[in-house]
């Protein structure tokens, strides 16, 4: 095969608050994913530099990435407030819903830990780690995943040589599959 591993990911925009400094920032990236198949694409690393799988997530904890903790002035431990709306129309505001989350790690800006689903507004990646059914429960969609990631055989470097095929394959696979009109296919490592 010219794969070795797939995850499915349920990726949505909110805006995020600091309970008890009130920094805010209005644009990151809720991240759900399953720790069992995330696996295949290595630990988060802490930082403290331990490696975690983020196996461990409880439904109101997550994990956050440095940039974003220094700019809500975070540290593991405290409360943060996510605002997110459901059930708009393409482009709408439905209804706007608020979840208090604990932070159970703060990952080092490396890695898998800057994988960007959704194009910010800003310069800089901010994403908040949940399980994928905390994700799925918030925005009232079960069992859907909004990304699938796919990593290529071989390691970090070599695997991006086989991008295109991989590519092209799945786009074939994609278009036997009738309802996925709307699914794309986008290469991230070149």
């Amino acid at each position: 095969g010219v794969t070795d591993g797939m995850s499915p990911l349920y990726a949505q925009s909110a805006t995020v608050r600091h309970s008890t400094t009130g920094q805010f920032e209005p644009s990151v990236s809720l991240i759900g994913f399953d720790a069992n198949y995330d696996a295949g694409f290595g630990d988060f690393i802490t930082i403290n530099g331990d490696t975690i799988p983020g196996n461990d997530l409880g439904p109101n904890d997550t994990m956050i990435n440095l940039a974003l903790a220094d700019n809500l002035q975070a540290s593991e431990g405290d409360v943060i407030i996510l605002t997110y709306s459901i059930g708009g129309s393409l482009g709408g505001y439905g209804q706007i819903e608020t979840r208090a989350m604990n932070i159970k790690y703060i990952l080092d800006d490396s890695g898998k830990t800057l994988y960007n689903p959704i194009p910010s507004f800003g310069f800089d990646t901010y994403n908040i780690f949940v399980n994928i059914e905390t994700a799925q429960e918030m925005f009232l969609e079960p069992d859907m995943i909004t990304h699938i990631k796919i990593s290529n055989n071989g390691g970090i470097e070599s695997g991006a040589d086989n991008s295109d095929n991989v590519q092209n394959i799945t786009e074939t696979a994609l278009a036997g599959i009738s309802g996925t009109g709307g699914l794309g296919v986008d290469s991230i490592k070149q």
